[in-house]
């Protein structure tokens, strides 16, 4: 009997089995009735990843989806882009398709995904093709690119599948611009791929994929043979070989960090030679940049990486400037080589190698052939058996180049002024010698032992004040001293228990080795303290100059913490505008004579700081370059090149702190550095708001011509019209006479309005407005703004309400009536001539307040705050929904409601707009009432004055 079949299993057994096989879903979800996720897990993207349009990502995608589909799992597809392609719309036959939404932009109409219909629907597995994709503005949830879509799906606990091909990763948009000269405009950050929990790699050889181009398997009629083309195509084989090979290794650099991660998450210590990576020991040594390049060409010939890494060791903490400059130079050449650079500090130099190498899993290390005797090896150790002792799976590679440890742990140490270094020796002789006195003349009687231990106790101070020369001489004396004085029979080195002599040895070996641990202890306690140093100035600068706004701010931020750390002076400087060779001080801390002075001393110091500026290499004190000088001068090199220079003038006595071959010159590049960042940072913002400026005048130009033009225009063509007719018609009745004499009279008005706004507008925008002000009423400022439109209001529903307790004002008579009149313009403008005017004024908490309404169309909310705006205008029909600020013409230049806003602003005062109850609109504008208020003239007095003028 054939076997009986397998029963089928259920959708959730299914979806279980697949997330434990390491499929896109996955953590602790589990299905529900209505098939939706719960228990709050983040949803598992999965990336379909290839190198350019057409090798068929979204169709493994689909058969992907296909396949879990068929075993019962729910597929849901959001967004798929067939672009017309035959074979993949066919994979979408029986895949449930979420419903897209319909967003209008630009007079077109598109279909876009809803992502959050998709979170209600609540899937397994949501197709979301084209990660890089933009949004049309408008779509739902208000996101404009694609991945961030994705993420939110992700983030409801939704497992996404998606597409992306390479040029879309943001770090690398620039070199494929460089490769195919093509700016890619749509990208995702490269956390989303890096985040991503799958990556599958849909390739395909470069033949293969034009085949299917000149196919028209991916575009359509003459699009494939453009794609193709071999001149100037997208599609060119050298583009697409460059684009496969960044694919290519973007995947591995991913499924190496995948390896990483789970390495670390298991505790695995072991290197996995699953990709090669090469580390080479850099020094000081002049023989390290040749093994630098030694291990390079091995890299390239095994398409490895290649490491460059420095250790820094208590015996290598003060190195001297010429080995200091040497170790740069070849830092930099092993990062000119593609190298990555790393400094790292331990007090064994194999030991730390060893252990960064199994943290960054390198399988082989590159050191340089040591050429110490053997004797010397065995005394003091050998870095090359301790690295290979330690190694384990790593392979060592020792190449011939360095002359000696070839990882710098044996440098000569920086230079020490005899003086100072003979003190550290006499001052530990004469504690030896104190002690001996002491013990002759107090420690009388004390055993011996005890004597010993006082002597170890002097070896352990001298080795703490003085370093290790003097320790180890401390120890001898105090060996010899021991004897000599203490030791039967005194008075002579003779010994008369040989048993002694092995007391000496020891006593001559323990003061030997604690002088050795506690001079290593108080170097690591100096580096300790020296890297504490650099790394709060570092982060007080850094702190400092990110709230800098300008060039000047950042130079004085970057000279005040190099003259603290340094205790000397300091200057920031650049190119000047004036030429080349002229150098500009942007800021100064200390004294500036050294350098700003008259004479040949501050001419020899700006001839350096112009020679460093120019080679883009530090110069000056400390350096090879021009050593003589008094400043020690640092290019400030930034990505667009050098940018400025930081010097320093180096006052070698000034304190005993500071070393300038050491951790203070480090500190002082590290502001250098930071200093160059900020200055190219404030240099592209002034860069950016002066192109801003630019074209906001270019828009305002254009505004203003646009206006201009045509409000100038229509009042001169009214003017020139009447006048043309009055000159060439014969015989006109009185009444055609005067009627064209008006309009001559009105548009003439019109004109000198229009001018006059331009005038004043121009004067507000400068600032050059200053009102003189003087004592008035507001019904004076209200009669004045309304003698120019007493034709207009015959006939029209008018009023004017000024309460009784108003104050007096102090305004510039002759500049604020133009509000009123603007406000009454406007008005009659906007509204229909059986429509109601009018003007209302009252006192109000301090303020005076004037309010011109009408009962006209009124204002939208938008109109409410735009009216005030230069050039703003609205239609001129008076049963328009819109208004303006003009008063020029019917159209208006939209300068009316502006200068409104300026007059009112410029005498402390502020203008608004609001609904009118119960229709229209109301301008109000409020000033301040000032004290004391002058005598107010009574209405009656003020009557008799007017009668008595008369």
């Amino acid at each position: 009997m054939p076997p009986s079949p397998e029963p089928i299993p259920r959708s959730d057994e299914i979806l279980n089995r697949f997330r434990s096989e390491g499929g896109v879903g996955g953590g602790d979800a589990h299905l529900v009735g209505d098939g939706s996720t719960t228990g709050g897990r983040r949803g598992r993207l999965k990336i379909f990843f290839g190198m350019s349009p057409g090798v068929g990502k979204t169709y493994a995608m689909l058969a992907a989806a296909r396949r879990l589909a068929g075993q019962g799992v729910d597929v849901a597809v959001g967004v798929v882009e067939t672009h017309g392609r035959a074979e993949t719309e066919q994979m979408l036959l029986g895949l449930d398709l979420l419903p897209l939404v319909e967003v209008a932009y630009e007079g077109s109409r598109f279909q876009v995904f809803d992502a959050d219909a998709a979170i209600r629907r609540k899937p397994d597995i949501l197709l979301i093709d084209e990660l890089a994709h933009s949004n049309v503005p408008g779509s739902p949830g208000g996101r404009p690119k694609r991945w961030q879509d994705v993420e939110f799906c992700l983030r409801a606990g939704i497992d996404v599948y998606t597409t992306l091909n390479v040029q879309h990763l943001e770090s690398i948009n620039d070199v494929v611009r460089q490769i195919t000269g093509v700016k890619v405009r749509e990208t995702i950050p490269d956390r989303v791929f890096e985040e991503a929990d799958e990556i599958e790699l849909v390739d395909l050889p470069v033949e293969s994929l034009h085949e299917r181009l000149r196919a028209g398997k991916v575009y359509l009629g003459e699009s494939a043979s453009r794609a193709v083309d071999p001149e100037d195509g997208f599609f060119r084989g050298g583009n697409l070989a460059a684009l496969r090979e960044l694919a290519l290794r973007r995947t591995a650099a991913w499924v190496d960090r995948q390896m990483h991660r789970y390495k670390q998450d298991r505790g695995i210590r072991a290197v996995w030679p699953a990709g090669e990576r090469i580390l080479v020991a850099v020094s000081p040594s002049p023989m390290s940049g040749k093994l630098v390049r030694a291990a390079r060409r091995m890299a390239a010939g095994l398409h490895a990486d290649l490491i460059a890494v420095y250790v820094e060791t208590p015996r290598t903490v003060h190195l001297s400037t010429q080995d200091r400059e040497r170790l740069e130079e070849n830092m930099r050449l092993a990062s000119a080589l593609g190298a990555t650079t790393e400094t790292i500090a331990g007090s064994n130099a194999a030991r730390e190698l060893i252990g960064f190498a199994r943290a960054r899993n390198v399988g082989k290390i590159v050191v340089g052939k040591t050429a110490r005797s053997r004797w010397r090896d065995v005394l003091l150790g050998s870095f090359v058996d301790t690295l290979i002792r330690l190694s384990e799976d790593i392979d060592i590679y020792v190449v011939r180049g360095d002359d000696d440890a070839s990882v710098a742990s044996a440098s000569r140490p920086v230079h020490v002024p005899e003086m100072r270094r003979w003190n550290g020796y006499a001052a530990s002789l004469a504690m030896v010698g104190l002690v001996t006195l002491l013990g002759i003349f107090v420690f009388h009687g004390f055993e011996l032992a005890n004597v010993a231990m006082i002597f170890l106790a002097v070896v352990v101070l001298a080795a703490l004040w003085f370093g290790r020369g003097p320790a180890v001489s401390a120890a001898v004396a105090a060996v010899a001293a021991f004897d000599f004085c203490f030791v039967a029979p005194r008075w002579t080195f003779a010994v008369s228990d040989i048993q002694y002599l092995l007391t000496f040895a020891v006593m001559l070996g323990v003061g030997l080795l604690v002088a050795t641990l506690a001079s290593r202890a108080r170097e690591m306690a100096r580096r300790a303290w020296a890297r504490e140093r650099t790394t709060a100035a570092q982060f007080a600068v850094a702190r400092d100059l990110a709230a800098a706004r300008d060039a000047g701010e950042v130079a004085s931020i970057a000279v005040r913490h190099a003259h603290d750390l340094m205790h000397s002076d300091a200057v920031l400087c650049r190119r000047a505008n004036s030429g080349e060779s002229a150098l500009e001080v942007l800021a100064a801390s200390g004294t500036p004579d050294w350098f700003e002075g008259s004479g040949s001393e501050p001419e020899r110091e700006r001839g350096v700081a112009r020679w460093a500026i120019d080679h883009g290499r530090a110069a000056g004190a400390g350096t090879q370059r021009l050593p003589s000088s008094a400043g020690h001068y640092i290019p400030l090199i930034a990505t667009a090149g050098t940018v400025g220079l930081l010097g320093v003038r180096i006052r070698r006595g000034a304190s005993p702190d500071i070393d300038p071959a050491s951790h203070d010159i480090a500190a002082i590049q590290a502001i250098a550095t930071q200093a160059a960042s900020a200055l190219e940072r404030v240099m592209l913002a002034e860069s950016q708001q002066a192109s801003q400026i630019a074209a906001e005048r270019e828009k305002l130009r254009n505004a203003l011509l646009s206006s201009v033009s045509h409000d100038l225009r229509t009042p001169l063509a009214g003017i020139a019209g009447a006048a043309s007719t009055l000159e060439q018609a014969g015989v006109l009745d009185a009444s055609t006479k005067t009627q064209l004499l008006r309009t001559i009279v009105e548009e003439s008005s019109r004109l000198n309005d229009i001018i006059a706004n331009l005038v004043f507008a121009t004067r507000l925008e400068s600032g050059a407005v200053d009102p003189r002000r003087e004592w008035t009423t507001v019904e004076e400022v209200v009669g004045v703004g309304l003698a120019r439109h007493r034709q207009a209001l015959t006939g029209r529903s008018f009023r004017v309400d000024i309460a009784d307790n108003v104050p007096m004002i102090k305004v510039d008579n002759a500049m604020f009536p133009q509000v009123i009149h603007n406000l009454i313009e406007n008005a009659l403008k906007y509204t229909p001539r059986d429509s109601s005017v009018g003007i209302t004024s009252w006192a109000s908490e301090g303020s005076v307040v004037v309010k011109v309404w009408d009962e006209g169309p009124g204002l939208s909310e938008d109109e409410s705050t735009k009216v005030f705006e230069r050039f703003y205008r609205g239609r001129s029909d008076a049963q328009s929904r819109s208004r303006t600020g003009t008063v020029a013409s019917p159209a208006g230049m939209g300068l009316g409601l502006t200068i409104c806003e300026g007059i009112v602003r410029a005498h402390g005062g502020r203008i608004w707009a609001e609904p009118n109850s119960p229709r229209g609109a109301s301008f109000l504008f409020s000033l301040p009432i000032e004290y004391p208020q002058p005598m107010m003239p009574t209405r009656e007095e003020a009557v008799s004055e007017s009668e008595r003028a008369s």
